[in-house]
């Protein structure tokens, strides 16, 4: 990891799937998403869609979703342990919202402060304002998550998405930079990687 990047403490960094970056190597995309389906967690990251590993990839290219890799650290050594992504930006500075998902492919004692550390990444490095989030009304660990994340859990929207042949509800989550800088800020300044 180099020392100039700010998305990073000691043992967690969020770093861009994009050219340049330590993780954007061949190969990176398709191991997460076999990890994913080994795992059984498609469905659930996609709100009851199973996408072949082609569509997979496709669906996270660069002119569709800006990714990033989640990975733990020990000093220059970077594990990947998920990823996560925002969509489907709308605004202009100052006034921006987009849809985001995380997708975590192992248990990592890191996965707070990973989510803590890609809201940041979003709201500072891509000038989101507000971030806003769609998950299975029946994905009880991902609502979770999201709580301690500290978004605002909205309203379950009836019968939204097609799941096993069935409709599902659907849970609205989104967070505003108003609302999760404050409490972030503090906690980022005692753990961050200061550069040498």
């Amino acid at each position: 990891m180099s020392d100039g990047w700010k998305y990073q403490t000691a043992e967690a960094a969020v770093m861009p799937f994009s050219p340049g970056t330590d993780v954007y190597v061949d190969g990176m995309l398709s191991r997460i998403y076999y990890q994913l389906r080994d795992q059984n967690r498609l469905e659930n990251t996609f709100c009851g869609d199973i996408p072949n590993h082609d569509k997979f990839i496709e669906s996270f290219s660069l002119s569709k979703r800006a990714t990033q890799i989640l990975c733990e650290q020990d000093g220059t050594l970077i594990k990947p342990v998920g990823l996560s992504w925002v969509e489907l930006p709308k605004g202009e500075d100052g006034q921006r919202a987009a849809m985001c998902g995380f997708a975590f492919v192992k248990r990592s004692r890191q996965m707070l402060n990973l989510g803590r550390l890609g809201i940041y990444y979003w709201m500072d490095g891509m000038k989101i304002n507000t971030v806003h989030g769609v998950m299975l009304e029946s994905n009880l660990m991902a609502l979770e998550y999201a709580r301690k994340l500290g978004f605002y859990i909205g309203p379950t929207i009836p019968k939204f998405h097609f799941v096993r042949g069935k409709m599902q509800g659907a849970i609205v989550v989104h967070i505003e930079d108003n609302d999760f800088l404050p409490p972030f800020e503090p906690w980022f300044e005692k753990n961050r990687v200061v550069s040498q």
